[in-house]
């Protein structure tokens, strides 16, 4: 466990706090993951980046060990400092503290010459921030698309409050065609917060372009509700029902379906999360 810079002071070099031996590095120490007489591995109080050091009789008899393999070593080590280097942009300090912590945990493990261990503690360091990342991403995603949508809704819901008044100002063909607008807004969000859970997101792409996504998806909403309102009411779909009591109904129905088409889109967030994957693998296949 991960304790903070000098709650372990007060233990003696008998218990194993072994303060002294790394007495020096004493400003530096934020988040404390292990300290032993061979090594320290802890989280910067400067920065909250991970970092260790190794004693100097550790590094004259370390490669000795029967256990050392040279090879797992330095490969834990490299993906511990490839996924260290991960942006984590938007998530608090706890998380990223907490995601640093599992990455200290498997270069403890390296420097015991336990490399199965290490790599189940990379694994599930990247299975932690990967989650995090895709809540906040979501977060981001979903207050976006909300920010847009709501001040559709509110005004779908003046619109149809003063009909009347609004009629005579656009006349009937505009005013439902405006209306039908909105309604594809509303229902481009209710396609949105269906399927927020299964959304291929990452907040490593920022959170401007989550802002321009969710922008985006709710306007090509409101764009469909927009070209099926024109098409109904100028006779393209449905003729027959135009003259109808409950035709500009059957608009404003048909416009928030077309506003739920939006998923058909392609996602920007999604295919920016893809090519940065597949850039991880090529630069992994090239290593």
């Amino acid at each position: 466990m991960a304790v903070p810079q000098g709650a372990g002071n007060t233990k003696s070099e008998a218990s194993g706090d072994y303060g002294s031996e790394w007495e020096h590095l004493e400003d530096e120490i934020g988040t404390l993951v292990r300290r032993t007489k061979d090594y320290i591995v802890f989280i910067s109080a400067k920065g909250n980046r991970l970092d260790w050091q190794t004693s100097s009789s550790y590094d004259e008899t370390h490669a000795d060990s029967s256990d050392f393999d040279k090879s797992k070593y330095n490969a834990v080590h490299c993906e511990v400092a490839v996924l260290e280097a991960r942006p984590c942009i938007g998530l608090d300090l706890g998380v990223t503290t907490e995601f640093r912590v599992l990455l200290g945990e498997a270069l403890v493990c390296a420097f015991e010459n336990d490399y199965a261990t290490a790599c189940k503690m990379v694994t599930s360091a990247s299975a932690y921030i990967d989650a995090r990342s895709h809540e906040k991403s979501r977060v981001w995603y979903l207050q976006a698309c909300m920010w847009t949508a709501i001040p559709c809704a509110l005004l779908a819901v003046v619109f149809a409050i003063n009909k009347d008044c609004l009629l005579t100002v656009f006349g009937t063909s505009l005013y439902w065609i405006i209306l039908a607008a909105f309604a594809g807004a509303i229902g481009a969000l209710f396609s949105v917060i269906l399927r927020i859970g299964r959304l291929a997101v990452d907040c490593a792409s920022g959170k401007p372009l989550h802002d321009l996504e969710g922008f985006s998806r709710i306007l090509a909403g409101a764009i469909s509700g927009t070209f099926v309102a024109i098409a109904f009411t100028s006779g393209i779909f449905f003729p027959a029902v135009i003259h109808s009591e409950k035709a500009h109904f059957t608009v404003i129905l048909l416009a928030m379906i077309s506003g739920i088409a939006e998923r058909s889109a392609v996602s920007l967030i999604a295919r920016f999360h893809s090519e940065k994957l597949e850039t991880n693998l090529n630069e992994r296949d090239i290593g």
